[in-house]
């Protein structure tokens, strides 16, 4: 089977160390599969290299679409490669010998790709980038002049007693600058020679918004020096009142970014084909449903075609669950489906934490769920269908699928 992963690199040179004792590998991974896949890049070491020194710099983790190209950096860190190897002595002065050359040792390494679906026997391993590692030299040192060191010390002082003269700082008045604009406030005090940083914005109901609640230190003080900070709460926008529950996310509205498989887990594409004999997921707004209405914010989703088949469909949440927070659609069948019977679940983090059944009977069921239980965990939510016992026309509708607070 040819593999689904092309894996280049633009790196043809022996690699060396920066100045920060790191060193990049930069490859370039294209999907060559006839559909969308997510992989998943690892950095493998090879040879004398150690996998801790290795590092993918962003998501190891990522969506490719057909033909799709990304790249991925590698970075190696050679601190700890360098520790290792033996360190040659150089001339501490003339007619002194060095006692052998420099350490130097070679450190290969690859990036390799797998498909996240089967990661087992769908993957794909790069080329392979070399580190050159070279110890850094130590030098036999001179015997220090301890003349110098009485010389030093006056020279520092005339320093020190120079500087206290030039640098006396002047002191100023703190100005006033409560409800003023912020703009405004920094400006003022730039005048005075002092410096303004925002320390918190916040609602206190005492002045506009934009504008300086509170200072620190308070004018009227004691004179402070020139430089000085002067730290400012500025007023922030009232929140508006709210008309009703704010909605988390909406699953339907956010269904193309989600990741769809089914059950032998081939990953599925938002709005493919609706004859897919692998299941699809697809934009059904407006369609005419069981009970002859129509809706908006519909997605169908249909399992594997066959007994048994289903479809999932996973979400990352953009916030945690907090407390009130509750799982809200209606679920029903297009007007066709006439002998659709399925089961409905939702899940959190993999784990079931309820389900119904649904067979076509010309209405659409409400369905709520609490999610209190799960309070303060961020996570992954999953919507899946399964069909019961066949998927035949399992034409499911999810109405409207949300997360309230």
């Amino acid at each position: 089977m040819p593999s689904t992963f092309v894996i280049t690199s633009a790196t043809t040179d022996t690699l060396k160390l920066d100045a920060k004792g790191r060193a990049q590998g930069v490859f370039t991974v294209t999907n060559n599969a006839a559909r969308s896949m997510r992989g998943h890049a690892r950095a493998k070491a090879l040879g004398d290299t150690k996998q801790q020194w290795l590092s993918i710099e962003g998501e190891a983790e990522r969506d490719f679409g057909r033909g799709a190209t990304q790249q991925f950096t590698v970075t190696f860190d050679g601190a700890a490669a360098v520790s290792q190897l033996p360190r040659p002595t150089t001339p501490a002065g003339p007619g002194t010998r060095a006692n052998g050359e420099k350490a130097a040792r070679r450190y290969p390494f690859r990036l390799d790709v797998a498909s996240a679906a089967n990661p087992e026997e769908d993957f794909t391993e790069g080329p392979t980038v070399t580190v050159e590692v070279v110890a850094a030299e130590s030098v036999t040192p001179r015997k220090f002049p301890l003349w110098i060191i009485p010389v030093i010390a006056v020279v520092l002082l005339g320093i020190v007693i120079t500087s206290w003269l030039l640098l006396r700082t002047k002191r100023v008045e703190v100005p006033n600058v409560v409800d003023k604009p912020i703009a405004e406030a920094t400006s003022i005090l730039k005048d005075q020679k002092l410096t303004a940083s925002i320390k918190e914005t916040k609602v206190t109901g005492k002045v506009s918004a934009g504008h300086v609640a509170d200072q620190q230190p308070n004018s009227g003080g004691e004179p402070v020096p020139e430089g000085s900070n002067v730290e400012l709460v500025v007023e922030a926008e009232r929140p508006p009142v709210s008309t009703g529950p704010i909605v988390l996310i909406n699953f339907a509205d956010s269904a193309p970014s989600a990741t769809w498989s089914n059950n032998a887990g081939q990953i599925l594409p938002f709005n493919g084909s609706d004859g897919d004999d692998r299941g699809f997921v697809v934009n059904r707004d407006n369609a005419t449903l069981e009970d002859d209405t129509t809706a908006v914010k519909v997605i169908e989703t249909h399992p594997k075609w066959e007994d048994k088949g289903s479809i999932t469909g996973v979400y990352i949440l953009p916030q945690p669950i907090s407390a009130g927070d509750r799982f809200r659609t209606r679920v029903g069948f297009l007007k066709w489906a006439g002998a659709g019977n399925v089961r409905v679940r939702v899940l959190f983090n993999g784990s079931v934490i309820d389900e119904i059944s649904k067979s076509y009977d010309g209405s659409l069921r409400d369905w709520t769920v609490n999610l209190g239980d799960y309070t303060g965990r961020p996570g992954k939510f999953s919507l899946q269908v399964l069909g019961i016992p066949t998927s035949a026309q399992a034409w499911l509708c999810w109405i409207n699928p949300r997360i309230e607070r």
